[in-house]
């Protein structure tokens, strides 16, 4: 076979490769993670600057700004609070910091080897990007935290995305969460599994307030008076707040509800408003309470119920030990979802918004817990039942007519052998 160009240089890309340490591609990739969530991010805020008209009147347009702004945004994404000492903005986009975690899956499928060598260098790598960007805008020096919670973020974002993406290009198959304890392992599946649902059910109830409060959604848009470059940047900010709204929902239908400024109360049993900001998503807060919104934590205790009648497709018997450790993975996952939905949205009443973690997760816990209880109870009083029915059938005669039986007779021709 005759030597090419192009043969020599796919051998000699090959031999590289083998040179090569595993982890530098796993590097490689979290760096293109960082530049590449962060690149799309500023576009999109060049794009608004360039199609809006500026403020001053002038011709040209502040890309400067722009893209400051953008940068601004992807750091809100990771925790890092925008805004003053005095006034800032914390509260997190949870659907930017979802997108980028996939993002990061993908690359890490994509780009790295399967080995765990690559994924602490794409997690390393990412964290550092954050840490470094955080450190170098202003946010470090009005928000003491602000590097802390960036590098705390960019470990979740970075080690999450990219474990799952490894994990599907074969990193840790055939072992991992078979090498757990069942208790262990069904124990988190049951939980995770659980919290996805209660999650699903807040986005539910998210979506059934946004239709009650439709017409204060659409007052306090049109007071805005935005053209449409700025609708369609307040719907893109919007929407990556959904999932940050999903959490709350799932707050208030587990019963201690949230808060959206000092003095409010936002909960199936109360509800106590304040004065609120001109953002159009916020007329979709609940509206009501009292009556039958009272029975809403049923919901949760619903959710239990079916995600233990589920789990046998991965646990035949769920046991007391796989049921306690999903109570406990479940109000962990929710207590950490109400830790990243909590926030500021400014200065003054808006300080604080979004719900209590320890009070939500304490209250998700014990819901979760009462209706696996319930599944346990009913599953064993449903056994005992059977069992004892089917005793009952084993005393009785096998021949309930009472009448005697004919015992078979010789057919016809045949002798018979007298008794001894």
């Amino acid at each position: 076979m005759a030597r090419t160009l192009r043969s020599d240089l796919r051998a000699f890309a090959a031999r590289a490769g083998d040179a090569v340490p595993g982890w530098v591609g796993g590097a490689m990739a979290g760096l293109q993670s960082v530049l590449v969530s962060m690149g799309a991010v500023v576009a999109v805020a060049l794009a608004v600057a360039a199609a809006s008209p500026p403020a001053d009147g002038s011709a040209g347009v502040d890309w400067e700004s722009a893209a400051v702004v953008g940068v601004r945004v992807w750091l809100l994404a990771h925790a890092v609070a925008a805004g003053t000492a005095t006034a800032s903005v914390s509260l997190v986009p949870l659907g930017l910091t979802v997108i980028f975690g996939s993002l990061a899956a993908g690359l890490a499928r994509r780009f790295a080897i399967p080995t765990t060598g690559s994924w602490l260098a794409f997690t390393a790598t990412y964290t550092a990007g954050v840490v470094a960007v955080a450190s170098a805008s202003d946010s470090a020096a009005t928000a003491p935290n602000a590097v802390t919670r960036a590098a705390v973020v960019g470990v979740l974002v970075a080690g999450g995305g990219a474990g799952a993406g490894l994990r599907r290009a074969g990193w840790l198959r055939g072992s991992g969460m078979r090498r757990l304890p069942a208790a262990l392992s069904g124990g988190w599946r049951l939980g995770a599994a659980t919290a996805l649902g209660i999650w699903a059910a807040g986005a539910l109830a998210f979506c059934v307030w946004a239709v009650s409060g439709w017409s204060d959604i659409a007052r306090v848009g049109a007071t805005l008076d935005a053209d449409p470059v700025g609708t369609l940047a307040l719907g893109l900010g919007e929407a990556a707040y959904a999932p940050t709204m999903a959490v709350w929902g799932a707050a208030w239908l587990a019963g201690p509800g949230f808060a959206v400024g000092a003095g409010t109360e936002y909960s199936p049993g109360h509800l106590t408003t304040g004065p609120l900001p001109s953002v159009p998503i916020l007329g979709a807060l609940p509206h009501a309470s009292g009556g039958l919104l009272v029975l809403a934590p049923l919901v949760i205790v619903a959710i239990a119920v079916a995600a233990r009648l589920l789990a046998g497709r991965w646990t035949p018997r769920p046991g007391i030990g796989t049921q306690v450790v999903g109570v406990i993975v479940v109000a962990a996952l929710v207590g950490a979802g109400a830790v990243a939905s909590r926030g500021s949205l400014g200065g003054g009443s808006l300080a604080s918004v979004g719900p209590s973690p320890v009070e939500t997760a304490l209250w998700v816990g014990f819901l979760v817990a009462l209706g696996l209880a319930g599944v346990s109870l009913a599953a064993r009083w449903a056994g005992s039942n059977s069992a004892s029915r089917r005793g009952r059938g084993g005393l009785r005669s096998p021949n309930p007519s009472g009448e005697r039986s004919r015992s078979p007779q010789a057919p016809s021709g045949t002798r018979t052998s007298p008794p001894p």
